[in-house]
């Protein structure tokens, strides 16, 4: 259900906003606002090579956080 998956994104992103709210904002504006990676790190001021890193960061996490809540695999 996408309105499941939409919800359980938007509470990770808000837990993790209090940690790394640089990273959030990376991440929203690549995959909620479709911005570009280079244009992400001009308005941000940050090197493309961070702007990556966040986003690697992050999305590795929520994947971590997915298999943690649906349990060891078979």
């Amino acid at each position: 259900d996408n309105d499941a998956a939409l919800l359980k994104l938007g509470g990770f992103l808000e837990r993790i906003e209090v940690e790394d709210p640089r990273a959030v904002q990376v991440f929203e504006l690549i995959y909620l606002v479709g911005r570009e990676p280079g244009e992400v790190a001009d308005a941000l001021g940050v090197s493309l090579r961070t702007v990556q890193r966040d986003v690697k960061r992050v999305r590795a996490l929520f994947l971590y956080e997915l298999e943690l809540e649906s349990g060891p695999a078979d």
